[in-house]
């Protein structure tokens, strides 16, 4: 009993501090009263009340019923300067919307001219290794992306999709396997020698980075399964 005391009395208090976070800098009903944006609030909020936690339902469900993915933190990302947290916190209020099924993008059709930096941003740290990249972070962007692939409809999101999957990924493939499904298909080899033609080489670096996240990923996937069978 005295445990479940102390764990209400820690949610009350985690409540009341978003509340007043959001009354200070959010909320839409003290708009005239909003204290300028600060990254600091957006680190201690991930690092206390969505890290903190291990990711605890409950804290996001308040966060995201605060509106503060739409009125805080997608107003503010900026690319290449938006930190870690701030883009994590991002994906965890779009993970949110998903499970509550409710309209997750609209943020991001309003605001849309950081959402490539902010996709390159999350597609970086899906790679992460390290202790900077915690299973559960891996897990909730893994989500994410997986919400991208299945909202192909949605123009803004299909326009960073695909250029992770068209036969410009081949360039994974070994070359002789390669070889043997051109050789299977002809006309995809005419496709194949346009698209080397067409890449610009000031481009190509970023274009091979694209063409083989896909692989790198399956590849770390299968890395953690083998520690994890290793580790019993």
């Amino acid at each position: 009993m005295k445990k479940q005391n102390i764990q209400t009395v820690n949610t009350l208090s985690a409540v009341l501090n978003v509340l007043w976070l959001a009354n200070q800098y959010w909320a839409p009903y003290t708009i005239e009263n909003h204290l300028p944006f600060d990254d600091r609030v957006v680190e201690d909020i991930y690092m206390k009340e969505i890290h903190g936690t291990n990711f605890a339902i409950r804290r996001i469900m308040m966060l995201e019923f605060s509106q503060y993915l739409e009125n805080y933190l997608w107003p503010n990302y900026q690319t290449s300067k938006s930190s870690h947290a701030h883009m994590m916190s991002i994906v965890i209020m779009i993970n949110e919307k998903f499970r509550e099924r409710v309209p997750a993008w609209q943020p991001f059709r309003k605001l849309p001219d950081h959402f490539p930096g902010f996709f390159q941003q999350m597609l970086e740290a899906c790679l992460m290794d390290g202790p900077n990249s915690s299973l559960r972070e891996q897990t909730a962007l893994l989500v994410f992306l997986n919400h991208c692939f299945n909202s192909m409809e949605v123009e803004l999101i299909r326009d960073q999709v695909k250029r992770l999957v068209s036969l410009s990924m081949w360039v994974s493939l070994q070359q002789g396997r390669r070889e043997q499904e051109l050789r299977a298909f002809p006309k995809w080899r005419k496709y194949w020698k346009l698209i080397q033609r067409k890449d610009n080489p000031n481009m190509r670096e970023k274009l091979d980075w694209e063409r083989r996240f896909l692989q790198r990923l399956m590849v770390k996937f299968m890395k953690l399964l083998e520690s994890l069978q290793v580790g019993g």
